[in-house]
């Protein structure tokens, strides 16, 4: 717990090494908890890794930093898989690395903190912890991996730090998420990140995002998303980004906007949208991209009719659409 104290001038040693005094586990000298006892470890090199829960049956399981004398540097992939009476972990600073699925279907655990030297959350990771409501991602973290988060039932909210700059497939998919912050450096939002969040109402993207691509059926049946602002860094919204989003009024696309591509059934079936501004650089509208769209009676499109005449459209791209034109900068055009 403590250690002597050696002036590095004279080499006089003051006071006495004291050990841990634990008390419900937590040292009632220093406040460290108790390191959780019967854990697997696996030795690498200069460094163990936690490979299993081994025969501990601790709820509340704290990983030490230290094994045989040397650092507590990774959770192995499944190390924790489907410990069904796992309430918390508190884990190390030690550790830089959490595998594949390490936590995965932990239905009982309710929080954890990332310590600061890991950079990325792996696939799986915390997929399907019905329980969990809090998480905390350090700002060391660049990458949230596929399926990170998914079917987090009771995660209503979470803070993605500045560092992040890839969210992955389904990484939240079926989550309890009510609202999201994409940070500025956010530059890839994967397939079905966000996918059938049903509690979510609101997505921010500030003006400043250095957001390129929002990937297929990204936010597809988020049905209580009422509005979103495409940053103007988006060069293409992908097949389904906003599919069944029924909600959705309002879709902020700037004139600035560097966006050319929209894509199959990108906003199918928005059916409380009324208008949509399209930036004069886009050149292909894919197949069914607005389509059952009952409510959009107004699209305007920055560029000239000879622009819009340029543009490839897909089949049925405004079908079941009740709009009858597209208002150019310098006319109209007729939709059939």
């Amino acid at each position: 717990c403590t250690t002597p104290k050696t002036c590095k001038t004279c080499g006089t040693t003051e006071g006495s090494a004291t050990e841990h005094s634990y008390v419900n586990n937590k040292c009632s000298i220093c406040g460290e908890k108790k390191a959780s006892e019967g854990l697997e470890f696996t030795k690498s090199n200069n460094s163990y890794f936690v490979s299993g829960i081994g025969t501990c049956t601790d709820t509340d399981i704290v990983i030490p930093s230290t094994y045989n004398g040397l650092p507590v540097t990774r959770i192995r992939s499944y190390a924790f898989e489907a410990c069904t009476k796992l309430t918390s972990i508190t884990i190390p600073d030690s550790v830089t690395y959490i595998g594949e699925g390490a936590f995965e279907l932990c239905i009982k655990l309710t929080s954890i903190t990332i310590p600061d030297g890991v950079t990325s959350i792996e696939n799986r990771a915390f997929a399907s912890c019905d329980s969990l409501t809090s998480i905390t991602i350090p700002d060391s973290v660049t990458s949230i991996g596929d399926y990170a988060f998914g079917h987090c039932d009771k995660l209503t909210s979470i803070t993605i730090p500045d560092s992040v700059n890839n969210i992955g497939m389904v990484a939240f998919s079926y989550s309890g998420l009510t609202s999201i912050t994409i940070p500025d450096s956010v530059t890839s939002i994967a397939g079905e990140a966000f996918r059938s969040c049903d509690k979510l109402t609101s997505v921010n993207i500030s003006a400043n995002s250095r957001l390129t691509s929002i990937g297929n059926g990204a936010f597809h049946g988020c049905d209580k998303l009422t509005s979103i602002t495409i940053p103007d860094s988006v060069t293409s919204i992908n097949s389904g980004a906003f599919y069944g989003c029924s909600s959705l009024t309002s879709v902020n696309i700037s004139a600035n906007s560097k966006l050319t591509s929209i894509g199959d059934k990108a906003f199918y079936s928005c059916d409380s949208l009324t208008s949509i501004t399209i930036p004069d650089g886009v050149t292909r509208i894919r197949n069914s991209a607005f389509e059952d769209c009952y409510s959009l009676t107004s699209i305007r499109f920055e560029g000239t009719v000879a622009k819009w005449n340029s543009i490839t459209l897909g089949d049925d791209w405004n079908y079941y659409v009740p709009a009858k034109e597209v208002i150019c900068s310098d006319g109209t055009v007729s939709l059939k």
